[in-house]
């Protein structure tokens, strides 16, 4: 583990890559049986490779099950299915910007729990004292980036979802083509006036970074994370957005060969095999052996 240093000049750029871990099943099987012995195999020439995985049993107090309740109403107004209803309050909040209600409770607990250096742990999983709701996903990742800037020298930060897996080569080809500031990158969409990056695969560099966890008492809980840290990253003029292609997969006869003119070049592959919400972990595990062979 290669922790903060001086960054020597024309060296290659440095990459840390997190992974945001729900610590549950399906996603803890897939993790285990399939992404983290990849990433340990063919990750090596980056900075370090973590998970940080909320606490389970946090999300079943009482407290934590209303405040989820609660953001979920605020998040379901922003994407409900009436359009005569939505597009009004999108319009709205775009102009307004209003958090939700619970923000302030949410960036408290940010600050006071954020997650210290873990010294002497056996693999490279880290344990947050947060709960998982996906709902409440935004102060987990506000937690882990502070905790990836204090702890870690890197040029460029890869935060993936438990059903990623980069490629090292073309990874590497992208950053060494960057510019080491103001970059926010991966499959761009939009919501309410905000271009963002998907959440299952973004490249930072580290000053965008840095940016959104000085600024996190700005960051946005009425919509999902990845938006949320879109509008973050617009709002303080941090960085614009950049498209990086991401191959999506639903199954072993979509895998392409690397290096064969079938490789699109991407440099994150994701195995969504269920859609909208992944149920079971065999298929995407199997998924993922499978393009093991084709890296």
């Amino acid at each position: 583990m290669r922790h903060r240093g001086e960054i020597r000049p024309g060296a290659a750029p440095r990459v840390l890559i997190i992974v945001m871990s729900a610590g549950i099943d399906p996603w803890l099987s897939i993790e285990r049986q399939a992404q983290e012995p990849i990433l340990e195999d063919s990750c090596s020439s980056f900075v370090d490779t973590l998970w940080f995985q909320g606490t389970p049993e946090t999300s079943f107090q009482r407290r934590y099950r209303f405040l989820n309740w609660i953001i979920l109403r605020q998040v379901g107004l922003m994407y409900s299915k009436w359009d005569w209803f939505r597009k009004p309050l999108k319009r709205l909040w775009d102009v307004l910007e209003w958090n939700a209600l619970g923000s302030s409770y949410l960036n408290r607990m940010v600050r006071q729990r954020a997650t210290e250096t873990v010294l002497g742990r056996s693999d490279r999983r880290i344990h947050q004292n947060f709960p998982i709701q996906l709902s409440l996903a935004g102060i987990r990742t506000l937690d882990a980036l502070r905790y990836s800037v204090k702890n870690y020298e890197f040029d460029y930060l890869l935060r993936l979802t438990s059903t990623c897996i980069p490629v090292p080569s073309e990874i590497a080809d992208l950053v060494s083509k960057l510019p080491l500031e103001r970059v926010y990158g991966g499959k761009t969409m939009r919501f309410s006036g905000t271009k963002f990056v998907s959440g299952a695969a973004i490249l930072f560099s580290r000053d965008v970074v840095e940016g959104i966890v000085d600024n996190a008492g700005g960051y946005f809980y009425n919509v999902y994370e990845d938006v949320g840290l879109g509008r973050l990253i617009q709002s303080r003029n941090l960085a614009e957005v950049l498209e990086i292609e991401r191959l999506d997969l639903t199954s072993v006869e979509d895998l392409p060969v690397l290096n064969t003119p079938r490789w699109p070049g991407v440099s994150v592959v994701r195995c969504k095999v269920e859609a909208p919400v992944t149920t079971e972990s065999e298929p995407v595990v199997r998924l993922m052996q499978e393009l093991r062979k084709r890296l």
